[in-house]
């Protein structure tokens, strides 16, 4: 079972359909919507904690979408995470972990 964060779904719509259009963007919705994925809604104390991270890894661009997806993997108490940005997710360490298992 996977989990998304909201956040990531909005990226990903919002590529999808600049880069390719609404079709795309429509398509990746319904497999989502019937899917076993679960959409992770972000927290107020999420956003607290992706301010941290944004202010600790200033030096690394590190943005909202990512922070959030290390906000919500530390309150499910994961280090599991599924990502092609190796460059972000390599150099972030989530609380209670030394380290992110980047799955892809």
């Amino acid at each position: 079972k996977y989990i998304i964060p909201s956040t990531v779904a909005v990226e990903v719509c919002q590529l999808l359909k600049y880069r390719f259009g609404r079709s795309y963007e429509i398509k990746f919705l319904e497999e989502i919507s019937k899917s076993s994925f679960i959409m992770e809604t972000i927290r107020l104390s999420d956003v607290s904690r992706v301010i941290e991270i944004l202010t600790k890894y200033e030096d690394f661009n590190i943005g909202y979408v990512d922070g959030s997806i290390v906000a919500v993997a530390e309150r499910l108490g994961t280090n599991k995470i599924l990502t092609l940005d190796k460059k972000h997710f390599s150099v972030l360490i989530p609380s209670g972990f030394e380290y992110f298992d980047i799955l892809v």
